[in-house]
């Protein structure tokens, strides 16, 4: 493998081209040849880490404009999608090779010093494609945080494979937002071909029942908060929504 010091790789150039491979590591570009296919035997644990690497790349290239707001506080020489993979690499891709499955409750979209969003709850309304979404409104009276922190709203669909990233909206004094889904956002006629490996809701809590509730819809939502210069962001929660 060679690293191009000066040149087309300046752009930060990802991606693949026929047979050349285009990455960065620490901030430095490189491109290798991109084998032709892998005719070496492996072990299940081998065949599981090859998996786990491709499933969850594939999942922060689609999470990626959430990633850049949710990790964009990186250290030297690091990308968004650095920190964020290694925040994301031991829980979100689970079981055992080959019955693997993505976890997305587990997935953290965000990191940062701010206090989280506790207590979130989300219910879809009755006739109507909005979502009523509920936090804590009392900031904690310890850690980081301010009543006018704004909100971070991702909203991700499991069925079109389609994200939705708004941020800046509600604040945390408020504890509540109503928001709009467009219809097709949830079209559950789309088919997501992106994964080689299922979704589960994998629930975090002990409440199976709960965890079935969110993969049912094919709605997946986390909120975050961010300060109102967008200095600080804080850890991201996952929220259930129910029926």
């Amino acid at each position: 493998m060679a690293r191009l010091k000066n040149g087309i790789l300046d752009n930060h150039i990802t991606g693949s081209i026929q047979n050349v491979v285009f990455s960065s590591r620490n901030g430095k570009p490189y491109m290798r040849s991109k084998p032709a296919q892998y005719r070496d035997k492996k072990s299940p644990a081998q065949l599981a880490s090859r998996m786990k690497l491709s499933q969850l790349s594939k999942l922060l290239k689609t999470f990626k404009p959430a990633l850049d707001i949710g990790f964009k506080h990186t250290p030297l020489g690091k990308s968004s999608r650095d920190v964020a993979f290694r925040a994301n690499s031991q829980k979100v891709i689970q079981g055992n090779y080959p019955d693997m499955y993505i976890c997305l409750p587990e997935l953290k979209v965000s990191a940062g010093t701010l206090n989280a969003p506790l207590n979130c709850k989300a219910h879809k309304n009755d006739n109507s494609n909005s979502i009523v979404i509920s936090w804590d409104a009392e900031r904690p009276k310890r850690g980081n945080g301010a009543d006018s922190d704004r909100l971070l709203l991702l909203m991700y669909s499991e069925y079109s494979n389609s994200l939705l990233v708004e941020s800046f909206i509600g604040r945390r004094k408020d504890g509540q937002l109503i928001f709009e889904i467009d219809p097709g956002f949830l079209d559950k006629s789309s088919k997501n071909k992106t994964y080689n490996i299922p979704f589960s809701s994998g629930s975090i809590s002990d409440d199976e029942e709960t965890g079935k509730q969110s993969q049912v819809n094919g709605l997946h939502v986390w909120l975050s908060f961010i300060s109102v210069d967008g200095q600080q962001i804080s850890d991201s929660s996952y929220v259930v929504v129910e029926n």
